[in-house]
C-alpha cells in the first residue's frame, strides 16, 4: 500500500495525470479481481483512501460497490471522489437513476454469482446477467403490436422475469404463485454462506 501511494504521487507531480482509478489484484489472486458474492462491498474502500490522502487529484474507487448508501457515504467523507460501478451496472443499468429518485428499493443488485458477466468475457461471448436477462438485448423489448391478457404460472425467476418482460410490453399479466411467496428457487439458493443477498426481493 505504501508503494502504490508513491507511485500515486509521482504520478500526480510527473506526469499531470487527470485523475487516479484504484483497484486490486493480479490474476494470481483473482478473488479481488471477480469479487464473488461472499467478498463484502466495497472491499477497496481503506486502500483507496491511502491513495486519497497521497493525491490532490480525483481518485475512483472500485469494487463490489452494489448499492449507492455506501458509495455516497465514502465521497461525503472524502475517502474517494468517484465510486465505479461496474458489474452492478450491468445488472441494473438504472441504479443512478433510481438512488437519485429515492427508489432504493427498486435496486436490483448484483449478486456476484459470476455466472455470465466474467466468464463470458473471458470465452468472448456476449456478457449476460443472472439478475438481468434483458442484458444486451434491450432492444428487444418492444411493445406489442396487439397486447393481451398473459397468464404465467410459476412465480421462481423465470416466471417473475417473465412476467415482468411481458408487462414491460404492455400486456396484461397473471402472475400464479402457489406458495406464500415468490422466489422459487432463489429462496432455497440463498441460505449458504455468501449467497444472502440472492434473498432480497429486488433480487428475485
Amino acid at each position: 500500500m505504501e508503494d502504490a501511494a508513491a507511485v500515486a504521487a509521482y504520478l500526480e507531480q510527473e506526469c499531470g495525470i487527470d485523475a487516479i482509478h484504484v483497484t486490486r489484484s493480479v490474476h494470481l489472486r483473482d478473488e479481488f479481481m471477480w469479487a464473488p458474492g461472499v467478498t463484502h462491498g466495497g472491499f477497496n474502500a481503506p486502500l483507496v483512501s491511502e491513495i486519497k490522502r497521497a493525491v490532490t487529484v480525483p481518485v475512483i474507487a472500485v469494487g463490489r460497490f452494489t448499492e449507492p448508501q455506501y458509495a455516497e457515504l465514502l465521497v461525503k467523507q472524502g475517502r474517494a471522489d468517484i465510486i465505479a460501478f461496474g458489474r452492478q451496472s450491468i445488472a441494473d443499468p438504472e441504479l443512478p437513476n433510481k438512488a437519485r429518485l429515492g427508489k432504493l428499493e427498486e435496486l436490483t443488485p448484483c449478486i456476484g454469482c459470476l455466472l455470465g458477466c466474467v466468464p463470458n468475457m473471458f470465452a468472448g461471448k456476449p456478457i449476460t446477467c443472472a439478475l438481468n436477462p434483458c442484458a444486451g438485448r434491450e432492444s428487444e423489448l418492444t411493445p406489442a403490436a396487439v397486447p393481451k391478457r398473459v397468464a404465467v404460472v410459476g412465480g421462481g425467476p423465470a416466471g417473475l422475469y417473465a412476467a415482468w418482460a411481458c408487462a414491460a410490453r404492455g400486456h396484461q399479466v397473471t402472475l400464479m404463485e402457489k406458495e406464500d411467496e415468490p422466489g422459487g428457487s432463489f429462496r432455497i439458493a440463498s441460505y449458504p454462506t455468501g449467497k444472502g443477498r440472492s434473498r432480497r426481493p429486488s433480487a428475485a
